[in-house]
Parts: structure tokens; C-alpha cells; sequence
């Protein structure tokens, strides 16, 4: 029947072409144009009644089946027996679980949808003084770091040499006056800088594998815990040997000392680097950003000015970090109260005041506003504050639990006033 069908379609096709060649010879010019359409649609319905003849008709719907077997499947809902489909071939079990993108532990914390702010705790532990820290110092400690909580703040950033050492072991102290508070929070902290003097050298930056390894032990035993959550290589190490950083980071996640690592005032060039040894991703990039330390911002767009000359800031940082989902950190976010109380220059005091001006408009305070202009680009910039009086931290609280509430032109205004110059 299949064959009867297909002949009877030829003839057809060859008695409407001979027509259609006779009345083209005498029809208007018109009807030259409309000839394509009306052949495609005489064309298209005899096929579709081919098609509904074969499918239809018993012994064509069965040749169709024997030529596409694999399509049986689209068949099923008409009649007539057919032979069950071949069995599905299972997909082949994964040799190893799909990497993370960031270590679960941390994700919630340094993550892109992390917390807001971070607490710096270079402002804890007394004087700069290598001597012994005191009572107070862990008191004033503890209030820093329940002020903090307060305002919903659970990542603290600690480094080796904050106070030589002093800020992290009065944090220590303060865990464990506190049960259960080393279970809220994350614990960052820096390597890779040495103070002078100390080890009877010079002030230089050591990511020495060795150093690393020492360093995060003795940090440990200040901190009181038995694993940091984040380790941040302080400042890059021109002698370093990218092999020998891996090695000792790999090292210190396998032995369940470290969880996560990132980099701090580091480029995108040296983060690829070292990022292309390791086996595990890097979260945080920690740079000096604020509305008064702008190259962050300013690098991008003042390109071919002889003022962007100036700039010092590696450039496609940020976009490097956000490609690959590093968390960027701005340290010095308070910009330490340039805008807030110590203003020197023109420019700043300007800046204060329309800190105030929007503070009163949006019911909150200038340092939350301050915040705001980090956290209000799309770069998911968290600001770390590191003031040590209770009252500035609290007084960052809506940066901390709000989203940021600028305008786009209230963005640019601060950004403006804050130079001190209109934008090239």
C-alpha cells in the first residue's frame, strides 16, 4: 500500500506541474509572484496527507516503524503490537566527586553570598610593644568582639603580626571565656610578613614553605583552636617559589590544620599563578579599598588619563576575582575616620558632610553610608571594620544587616565629592 501511495503521490506532482506550466504561460504578471508560496503549500499538504496515509494505514505505519526503529518510542499512543524499546544504558558512575567551588565550611562566610562585613582584630591586644598583654587588653578585647556579634558580624580577621601577635591571643582568651562562641564564628587569619627586629632580621615578607607551616602553628596555639578556617598569604614574596607555597598549603589542609586559603594586596597575575598549583580553590582576595583609597575603582576607568598614570593597583584584579569567585575584602574600609571625625582636607570634610546629609535622609549613620559605597558595587566588595570601640562598630550595624540603600547618582556624589575633582 506504502508503494501504491508513493506512485499515485508522482503522478500527481507531474499532472500539477504540466498544469501549472500551461497556466503560468498565460497568466498576468501577478500571478508569477504568487506561484512560489502556492507551490510550497500544495507541496506541503500532500506530504502531510502521505504522512497521515502511512501512519494510518496498518502495513505503512509498520514500514515506518521498521525503518526508524528508535523512534517507536513517539508511537506508543497508537494501536497495533510492536516490539518493546531497547533497554536504557546506565550512565557510567563518576571516579571522583565534582570539585567544590569553595570548601562548604567556609562557603557561608567568605562565599558571594557571605556576610556583609568582617571584624578586624588588628585594633586588639594592647600597644604595638612586643612586651605582655594585660587584663584590659583581653576585656576590651571581649567587648570588641561582643559588639561585633551584636550587629550580626561572625567573621573575624586576625594576621601573625597584629600586635606581635598580641591580638590573636587575646581573641584566644575570649574563646574560651566564651563556650560554644568558636562554633559561631570563622577565624581568618595572615601569614607571610616579618616585623623587624623580629628573628634578629630585617622587616621583610617570608612565604617560605617552612615559615608557613610555622607560622600557622603558632597561631593556632595564640587562638586557641585546632583548625583555622581561612589562612590569607599576607603580601606577595618576590623569592618565593609558587611550588614550595602550594606544597605547604596543601600540607596544611591535609593535616586538617587549615580549611581554605586566599591571598591578601595580591594581583591577578600572581593569583592565577599560584592558584594553577593548587588543589583546592582560593576564596579572598584582601585589598585596601575605601571611599578614600579609590584606585581599587579609579584604575578602571581613567585609562589613557594622565592621572590614571598615577595608579598603583594591578589592573583586572577585580575582574579576575569575580571571574573565578574569589571573595574581595576591603581592609581600611572606615578609611580610619577621614570622613567620621578626621577630616583634614577640604575634600573630606566636604565628604562628611554629605555623609551626614544622607545618614539623616535614610534614618541610619555616616559610617553605615561609608559602608554602603563599597558594598553598593557589583563587585560584592565585604568591608572588614577595624575599629576597636565598641560604639564605631555598632554604629556600622545597617551595613551590616541592610542591603546598601544608594542611588546611582548618590553613588557618584560621594565618589565625586570624595576626589575632590570632577571625573575626566
Amino acid at each position: 500500500m506504502g508503494l501504491l501511495l508513493l506512485n499515485g503521490f508522482a503522478l500527481a506532482a507531474f499532472a500539477f506541474g504540466r498544469l501549472a506550466v500551461r497556466l503560468v504561460r498565460r497568466a498576468p504578471a501577478w500571478a508569477y509572484a504568487a506561484a512560489p508560496p502556492l507551490a510550497v503549500i500544495a507541496t506541503g499538504w500532500a506530504l502531510g496527507w502521505l504522512m497521515w496515509a502511512l501512519v494510518r494505514g496498518g502495513p505503512g505505519r509498520a514500514a515506518v516503524v521498521a525503518v526508524r526503529p528508535d523512534r517507536r518510542r513517539h508511537l506508543v499512543d497508537l494501536p497495533g503490537p510492536h516490539p518493546p524499546p531497547p533497554p536504557l544504558t546506565p550512565l557510567p558512575a563518576l571516579s571522583a566527586p565534582l570539585p567544590r567551588l569553595c570548601p562548604v565550611t567556609v562557603s557561608a562566610e567568605t562565599g558571594r553570598g557571605g556576610g556583609r562585613l568582617l571584624y578586624g582584630c588588628m585594633g586588639l591586644g594592647g600597644s604595638w610593644e612586643p612586651g605582655p598583654y594585660g587584663p584590659r587588653d583581653v576585656d576590651a578585647a571581649e567587648e570588641a568582639v561582643h559588639a561585633a556579634l551584636d550587629i550580626g558580624i561572625t567573621v573575624f580577621d586576625h594576621a601573625d603580626i597584629y600586635r606581635h601577635g598580641k591580638a590573636e591571643a587575646v581573641f584566644g582568651e575570649v574563646l574560651a571565656r566564651t563556650p560554644g562562641l568558636r562554633d559561631r564564628v570563622t577565624l581568618q587569619t595572615k601569614c607571610g610578613i616579618r616585623l623587624p627586629g623580629r628573628e634578629g632580621g630585617p622587616g621583610m615578607y617570608d612565604l617560605r614553605g617552612p615559615t608557613i607551616v610555622r607560622r600557622v602553628e603558632e597561631s593556632l596555639e595564640r587562638l586557641r583552636t585546632d583548625v583555622i578556617d581561612v589562612l590569607l598569604l599576607h603580601r606577595p614574596d618576590p623569592l618565593a617559589d609558587p611550588d614550595e607555597i602550594a606544597g605547604a598549603l596543601m600540607s596544611l589542609h591535609g593535616r586538617g590544620l587549615v580549611r581554605a586559603f586566599g591571598v591578601s594586596n595580591t594581583g591577578a597575575p600572581q593569583i592565577a599563578r599560584l592558584q594553577a598549583r593548587l588543589d583546592v580553590p582560593l576564596v579572598a582576595n584582601q585589598l585596601e579599598m575605601s571611599l578614600h583609597s579609590r584606585a581599587w575603582v579609579e584604575s578602571g576607568v581613567l585609562l589613557n588619563t594622565p592621572e590614571g598614570a598615577g595608579h598603583g593597583f594591578a589592573p583586572g584584579t577585580l575582574e579576575h576575582c569575580l571571574d573565578h569567585g574569589i571573595r574581595l575584602q576591603a581592609w581600611g574600609a572606615l578609611a580610619q575616620g577621614r570622613f567620621t571625625g578626621r577630616q583634614r582636607t577640604p575634600a573630606e570634610r566636604a565628604t562628611a558632610t554629605l555623609l551626614e546629609e544622607l545618614a539623616r535622609k535614610k534614618g541610619t549613620t555616616p559610617e553605615s553610608v561609608l559602608l554602603w559605597w563599597l558594598t553598593r558595587h557589583p563587585a560584592g566588595i565585604a568591608p572588614v571594620i577595624g575599629t576597636a570601640r565598641p560604639d564605631r562598630i555598632r554604629a556600622c550595624r545597617d551595613a551590616a544587616l541592610k542591603a546598601p540603600d544608594l542611588t546611582h547618582e548618590e553613588w557618584y556624589e560621594l565618589w565625586t565629592t570624595a576626589r575632590g575633582v570632577p571625573l575626566p
